[in-house]
């Protein structure tokens, strides 16, 4: 389910990582990007989809005995490779390093969500 308010700024497909969809959330602090693997959308998401904090728009993969699920939260709009998650400094596995701009995403949960 979305974390926040917003649209969805991308969906990309990948044999071995299956499906990962970026939200963007425009907040008081800028822009703010959302980061889901592992998932498929449901019918009638795709970019430029708006979406409402506890919307449910994508399915975890099912991946058999390594079904799994990530989620980030980094300040900043999309760039080419938002895809890659919070890697090392150093490249990993072949893709670039991406360490920057992530936040904590339990901060950014607490801050959007009504306590009421």
């Amino acid at each position: 389910m979305a974390a926040g308010d917003g649209e969805i700024a991308g969906y990309i497909t990948d044999p071995q990582f299956r499906g990962g969809i970026l939200i963007r959330h425009h907040t008081t602090s800028g822009v703010v990007l959302t980061q889901y693997w592992h998932v498929w959308p449901r019918a009638g998401f795709s970019a430029g989809t708006p979406v409402k904090r506890g919307q449910v728009f994508a399915d975890i993969a099912d991946m058999g005995s390594q079904t799994h699920f990530h989620f980030a939260v980094f300040q900043g709009d999309f760039e080419s490779h938002a895809w890659n998650g919070a890697l090392p400094p150093a490249a990993c596995s072949g893709f670039p390093a991406f360490p920057y701009h992530f936040i904590d995403p339990n901060a950014f949960l607490n801050a959007h969500t009504d306590r009421s």
